[in-house]
């Protein structure tokens, strides 16, 4: 709730304030999306997966080091990026997409709670 409070609150001090909200609101719903789609996706093949194998024998069979190579690159994206994009776009722009970015993921994991809540009571329900 406070990064779409500051987005709407500092968007509005300028001129164009229209076509700023538009432009928020836009890569806000796109952002929600594909979180959201992305969320379920590798959720159901997580399920999938542990439906596929006996509850005694659920164990991991990758390579411990993948995992940690895997995170180390995706902080160093996170941390990064965000710097590269500021030579690269202006000040609004870059602020929407980092601010539409938060807003969005953090609607998109809220969606993904309610469904998941909504279903794990409909499956204890029957």
């Amino acid at each position: 709730m406070l990064s779409v409070f500051l987005a709407i609150l500092l968007l509005h001090s300028y001129v164009e304030w229209p076509l700023l909200y538009l432009g928020y609101f836009i890569s806000t719903l796109v952002t929600t999306t594909i979180a959201y789609l992305l969320r379920i996706r590798l959720f159901n093949i997580g399920e999938a997966k542990l439906q596929k194998k006996d509850s005694n024998e659920i164990e991991e069979n990758r390579a411990p080091w993948k995992g940690f190579v895997t995170l180390f690159l995706v902080i160093l994206g996170f941390l990064f990026i965000p710097l590269l994009l500021t030579m690269v776009l202006d000040s609004k722009s870059w602020f929407i997409l980092i601010v539409s970015l938060t807003s969005g993921i953090s609607i998109a994991e809220i969606l993904f709670y309610i469904r998941t809540r909504r279903n794990s009571f409909q499956i204890g329900g029957k």
